[in-house]
């Protein structure tokens, strides 16, 4: 199998880097996975649908995203990438959020999460594309399209159960996503549930008072 700028992408976010980012937003390590499983094949193809639509624009955005993005995992880079910031928009435009809602509702992480990773791997995403774009000398052509045949390794990297929103309308807030999103945070919250720290101390002192009261009977 060849091997492509989709699996240089996907081959970054290693299980090591993918423990530091569990670390770092406080989510369980299976959840980032399956949430980075699904962002990059959901921004490829909103990258590539966006090549079509403002090839220029986005030609100028991987080229200047190759010069910033470390080329060895490191999240402190990558949040300090303000230069990058802006590319969650750039991308999914009015779409943004309820794409990270509709992940957070397959991999079961807080969308606030989802949409940090987002905003993470995009500068990656888009760094690969424009290293690709300078090794390979491409350029604009007279159709202005320099993004072509992702189409299979979209369908490839697309993990089972997972289905990539139409991100050519605006995408729509399903019942479904949110019922999962709404579970997702009670389980969360069952989970991290701590009795507060006057509950021993109030334990003690009942015990103490019983104990009072039955040597006096």
């Amino acid at each position: 199998m060849t091997h492509t700028i989709p699996d240089d992408i996907k081959n970054y976010f290693t299980v090591e880097f993918i423990s530091v980012l569990s670390n770092n937003l406080d989510e369980p390590n299976p959840g980032i996975a399956k949430a980075v499983s699904a962002i990059i094949p959901t921004s490829l193809a909103a990258i590539v649908q966006k090549s079509e639509k403002d090839s220029t624009k986005m030609y100028a955005l991987t080229k200047d995203a190759a010069l910033y993005y470390p080329r060895v995992p490191d999240v402190a880079k990558l949040q300090n990438n303000e230069v990058g910031s802006n590319l969650p928009h750039d991308i999914f435009g009015s779409n943004e959020h309820e794409v990270a809602r509709h992940i957070a509702a397959y991999s079961g992480l807080r969308p606030t999460s989802v949409s940090s990773l987002i905003m993470l791997i995009l500068p990656v995403m888009m760094g690969k594309i424009g290293e690709g774009v300078q090794r390979d000398n491409l350029v604009l052509g007279e159709n202005g399209i320099f993004l072509s045949g992702y189409e299979e390794d979209i369908q490839r990297l697309t993990p089972a159960g997972y289905i990539i929103p139409d991100l050519t309308h605006p995408v729509i807030p399903i019942k479904e996503d949110e019922v999962k999103i709404h579970e997702a945070n009670i389980n969360r919250d069952k989970t991290n549930f701590v009795f507060p720290k006057w509950v021993p101390i109030l334990i003690v002192a009942i015990v103490i008072l019983l104990l009072i009261y039955f040597s006096r009977m």
